[in-house]
């Protein structure tokens, strides 16, 4: 979140330089000559600057979301995860920057091992690719075998379909205790206020379940 902090300067009511900052001085002369300084112009709270431009600054899909995800694994028993975004606005209007964590969650729905992070996210046009070079899934977090499992190259790619919810194909290898490919794995990601364990809807792991 970008924070904006407004200062304003006050003229005494006699225009006594000595009552202004030293800093402004200049401009407090400048001013002495409209009695409405403070409000009139525009320039203090009058012409929306200051807030008009913050709600531009975060991507609207910014936030946490329960993600699905189905593998050749267990298509039917998806690994589940907290999917955080976080992006801001850059010179170009279609493109937001950011980072987006991944954390796995047990059959409890309590985080499981490592927090792992994408920092170089780009979101265009609602569309993304989040990249994570090797990731280790906890047995806890594993509803397909129970066993610690580690991935390699794991990218999801995925479209936001509207402001609470994305989904797209899943990639990468599973590189131990066995090695196996992921091509045809796929993910859904639904909002959620709330990270408590009961406060969490069922995943969704496919665009056909949003």
């Amino acid at each position: 979140m970008v924070c904006l902090v407004l200062a304003a300067s006050c003229v005494g009511e006699s225009g006594d330089e000595g009552s202004v900052d030293h800093s402004s001085e200049e401009e407090s002369g400048e001013l002495a000559d409209t009695e409405s300084t403070g409000d009139g112009d525009g320039d203090g709270d009058g012409d929306g600057s200051g807030d008009g431009d913050e709600s531009g600054d975060a991507h609207v899909n910014d936030g946490d979301y329960l993600l699905g995800l189905s593998t050749p694994l267990g298509p039917q028993t998806p690994f589940v995860a907290i999917m955080s975004i976080a992006a801001q606005a850059t010179e170009d209007p279609q493109v937001y920057a950011g980072v987006a964590g991944l954390q796995f969650l047990d059959a409890e729905g309590l985080p499981s091992g490592e927090l792992y992070i994408d920092d170089s996210v780009e979101i265009v046009d609602g569309a993304f690719t989040l990249d994570y070079s090797t990731v280790t899934i906890e047995g806890s977090a594993n509803p397909a075998t129970g066993a610690d499992i580690e991935l390699s190259d794991l990218v999801l790619t995925g479209q936001f379909i509207d402001a609470d919810a994305a989904c797209g194909p899943a990639a990468g290898m599973v590189s131990s205790p066995l090695e196996s490919d992921l091509a045809g794995s796929s993910f859904a990601a639904q909002r959620i206020e709330d990270r408590a364990p009961m406060s969490l809807p069922e995943p969704i792991y496919s665009c056909d379940g949003l």
